[in-house]
C-alpha cells in the first residue's frame, strides 16, 4: 500500500498522524504507517462476547501478569448493546475501537489538528510569499518596459529636434569630427549654412574589436580618422574638406618619422585626401565623443550650451596642412 509511494509523501503522512520521523528511512515510516492503520482499524468481535474476551484479541501481552487486557484498556462510558452505559470498549455495531478504547483520540486529536492547521498556514505563507515575488518580477518588467518607451521616445524626438541631418552641398566645404575611446570610434560630417550654423549630414559609430582596444591613444584616434574616412570617402573624395580632433599629436602625422608601421602605413593612407587637420578642445568634440562611447557606461556632459552642434571651434592651436 505504502510501498510504491515516495519518501516524501510518507513523511508528510507521518506528520499529519503525529508519528516520529527523526531520520527514519522509508521502510521505518511504512512499519510505523502500517501499524498505526493497524491500530486505528476497528477490530470485530462476535456479539455477546465478554470485554475481557474482546481485549484479548488485541493480543496476550496486553493481559499478562495477573492483570486482564480489559482493566488495563481505559473504558470510555459507551452504550451497550443491550441498553445502558458502561466502561466496556466494545460499540454498539459489536467492534472494538482501539483508539477510542485507550483515549488515544482525545489526547492525540488537539495535537494532529494543531499540526495541520501549522502546515496549512505555512503553506498559506509560501503562496503569499510566492505571489509577492510575481508581483515584484512583473513590476520591474513593466518598469522597464516603460523605460525603454520613454528611452526610444527620447531617441524619436531627438532625430526630429536640432540638429537636423540636413542633405548634403557638394558645393560648399565639409566639416568633419572624429574622436576615440576606450571601447568604440565615433564620428560625424557637418555643413554651415548660410547664417553660420552647423548641420549633420552624417552620424558613424563603430564598436573596437578585442584586439583594437588594446591600441594606444594616438592609434586609436589615428584609426578613427581612417576609418571615418573611408565611410565618408563618397562625400569627401577629391574634395577639400577640414577634419577636427581632440588629440594632438594627429596634427603632425604626416610628418612622423618612427619605427611605428601601423601609424606610417596610416599616414599613407591618408595623403590621398585633401584636407586640414585642426586640433580643438574636447568639449569642442562632444558629438564624435559620444558617438566612440555609444552603449558605454560614460557619456559626456553638455554643459553651457543648448546645442552641442554649434560648439565653438575657436582655440585650434595645430593644423596640418
Amino acid at each position: 500500500m505504502y510501498a510504491k509511494r515516495l519518501k516524501s509523501d510518507l513523511v508528510e503522512l507521518c506528520r499529519q498522524r503525529g508519528l516520529r520521523i527523526g531520520r527514519s528511512t522509508k521502510e521505518q515510516l511504512i512499519a510505523q504507517l502500517e501499524e498505526r492503520d493497524r491500530l486505528d482499524d476497528p477490530i470485530p468481535v462476535p456479539e455477546g462476547s465478554r470485554p475481557a474476551d474482546a481485549a484479548w484479541a488485541l493480543g496476550p501481552d496486553r493481559a499478562g501478569r495477573g492483570q486482564t487486557a480489559a482493566e488495563d484498556i481505559p473504558r470510555p462510558f459507551l452504550p451497550m448493546p443491550g441498553g445502558g452505559v458502561g466502561g466496556s470498549p466494545v460499540n454498539t455495531q459489536g467492534t472494538l475501537t482501539l483508539a477510542a478504547s485507550r483515549g488515544s483520540s482525545r489526547r492525540s486529536s488537539p495535537s494532529l489538528e494543531r499540526r495541520r492547521l501549522e502546515w496549512e498556514r505555512e503553506m498559506k505563507m509560501r503562496e503569499l510569499e510566492d505571489r509577492e515575488k510575481q508581483r515584484q518580477h512583473e513590476e520591474k518588467q513593466r518598469q522597464h518596459e516603460q523605460e525603454e518607451k520613454e528611452r526610444e521616445r527620447q531617441e524619436k524626438e531627438a532625430l526630429v529636434s536640432g540638429p537636423v541631418l540636413a542633405n548634403p552641398d557638394f558645393d560648399k566645404p565639409f566639416v568633419v569630427f572624429t574622436d576615440a575611446s576606450d571601447t568604440g570610434l565615433g564620428a560625424v560630417l557637418m555643413q554651415e549654412d548660410e547664417k553660420g550654423e552647423r548641420h549633420p549630414i552624417v552620424y558613424l559609430s563603430k564598436k573596437l574589436l578585442p584586439r583594437e582596444q588594446h591600441y594606444a591613444a594616438i592609434e586609436k584616434e589615428c584609426l578613427a580618422m581612417v576609418w571615418t574616412l573611408k565611410e565618408l570617402e563618397p562625400y569627401l573624395f577629391g574634395r577639400h574638406f577640414t577634419v577636427y580632433t581632440d588629440h594632438s599629436p594627429l596634427t603632425w602625422l604626416h610628418q612622423m618619422k618612427g619605427a611605428n608601421a601601423k601609424l606610417l602605413r596610416w599616414s599613407l593612407l591618408l595623403q590621398d585626401y585633401d584636407m586640414d587637420v585642426v586640433h580643438v578642445k574636447g568639449s569642442a568634440n562632444l558629438i564624435a565623443d559620444a558617438l566612440s562611447r555609444r552603449g558605454g557606461p560614460e557619456l559626456p556632459q553638455v554643459t553651457g550650451q543648448r546645442d552641442p552642434a554649434q560648439f565653438s571651434i575657436e582655440g585650434g592651436r595645430d593644423v596640418m596642412m
